[in-house]
């Protein structure tokens, strides 16, 4: 860190409000870093319905909701250990809980490479990525939120937006490598993997902490008594693990519906490729939208009208109104993602940024079950409809996601009724920036 900062810390008089500095070489070297990560890690996971719809064919004696629990332990590792990755980068900080995770990451992958069988890509793809993926979220989630202020929402989104980014990235590299390259599956795994050891190295590279390690921390350190006994908290938590129930499912799902409007393998991937592309937009332009507007009514905003989107979803019967639905899908649901920790911020007492790290994990810890369950439910909506249809259509008949989209649309109706009822129990004014 430059000689700057760290006068600047020194003078801080143990207040962790004092060294955020809202820009600087170190804050934006950071972001970057950040982007970088999220691109290796949460890129991968968002981009999960390219390969729902290759497994499927891979396997076609395993139902939807079977093949959805692959990509649902990484969402479900994401936050699921985010009070012990959050113990970890406390104690041994945040560099080395990185090179912790990018080796369980990239080390699933390349074990995925050489599996055959479905156990051991539920293992290897599902539970060895999820474990290195959810080592590094908390840590890079976290880092913006420690160096930005006023302009926090912005830099969460540009940080995050690496997710969208490799949510681009990710399917258009399978598509190429398989579809028209003619690569197997396995060499396509390892290219992957090694494009992520890459990434994740320069993300170590650039990132700077703001804040002191506290080696103190234990499991005892986390007030998750207190935090659910303050009414916002336990009614945000509500929201996240609906939000998160039901957020996820069009990009699971996106290119299987899309293959039953009747486009190719190539053009479905091309659908989660567009989807992710539009998050990052969105995500850019809603953060910025919401350090003017309040972060907490833009991510209200953005949850009701993906609910809406959901709803409308059923509407979509051609492959190019399927393209012009994901664009705007991924608009609101990725800002809705990059908005959530900005919008937890103001609820925790203060001084904030000491307790904003336990804060932020126990309300992930408690949100994982939304990323577990979502998916397989909705995997599972699709099985029922299918056994459940007169025709002798495939599981790919349009009319067979319908109860999903509902589904979907029901649960972030239901998220958003949460999140508005802990805005006002923290804010009662409805105009006021919350």
């Amino acid at each position: 860190m430059p000689e700057a900062d760290e006068k600047r810390n020194d003078t801080s008089d143990g207040n962790p409000e004092a060294r955020v500095q809202d820009g600087g070489a170190s804050a934006w070297l950071t972001v970057v870093g950040c982007f970088l990560a999220f691109f290796a890690s949460f890129g991968f996971v968002t981009s999960f319905g390219v390969f729902q719809a290759d497994y499927e064919k891979t396997w076609p004696g395993r139902s939807s909701s079977d093949i959805s629990w692959i990509g649902s332990l990484q969402l479900w590792s994401i936050t699921g250990i985010a009070i012990p990755s959050v113990l970890l980068n406390a104690h041994i900080g945040p560099h080395c809980t990185l090179i912790l995770g990018t080796f369980f990451t990239v080390f699933g992958v390349m074990m995925a490479s050489l599996s055959a069988r479905f156990y051991q890509v539920l293992l290897s793809h599902g539970v060895v990525t999820g474990l290195g993926i959810g080592l590094t979220f908390m840590p890079i989630i976290g880092l913006p939120n420690q160096w930005f202020g006023k302009r926090r929402g912005l830099a969460v989104g540009i940080a995050i937006g690496g997710s969208s980014v490799g949510g681009v990235i990710w399917p258009v590299m399978v598509d190429q490598l398989v579809n028209k390259g003619d690569i197997s599956y396995a060499w396509t795994m390892r290219a992957i993997g090694f494009t992520q050891l890459a990434s994740m190295t320069l993300a170590i590279a650039c990132i700077r902490t703001n804040t002191p390690r506290n080696t103190a921390v234990k499991l005892s350190s986390f007030p998750i008594a207190s935090a659910l006994r303050r009414r916002p908290i336990l009614v945000m938590a509500s929201g996240l693990i609906l939000h998160f129930l039901g957020i996820y499912v069009p990009y699971f799902y996106a290119p299987l519906y899309g293959q039953s409007l009747g486009a190719l393998p190539q053009t479905a991937f091309q659908l989660s490729a567009v989807l992710n592309a539009s998050t990052f937009f969105g995500r850019f332009v809603m953060g910025a939208v919401s350090d003017k507007l309040g972060h907490c009514n833009t991510l209200i905003l953005c949850v009701t009208v993906s609910a809406v989107l959901a709803f409308a979803w059923q509407a979509v019967s051609t492959v190019e109104g399927m393209f012009a639905w994901v664009v705007f899908y991924g608009w609101f649901s990725g800002a809705s993602v990059s908005l959530q920790s900005p919008a937890i911020v103001p609820l925790v007492p203060a001084p904030k940024l000491t307790l904003m790290g336990p804060y932020i994990a126990i309300l992930c810890q408690i949100s994982s079950f939304g990323s577990l369950a979502g998916n397989p439910i909705a995997g599972a909506l699709l099985h029922e409809a299918a056994n459940a249809s007169s025709t002798e259509e495939t599981s790919l008949h349009p009319k067979n996601f319908h109860t999903m989209m509902w589904f979907t649309g029901a649960v972030l109706i239901g998220s958003s009724i949460f999140y508005q009822a802990a805005r006002y129990m923290h804010t009662p004014n409805m105009w006021s920036k919350a």
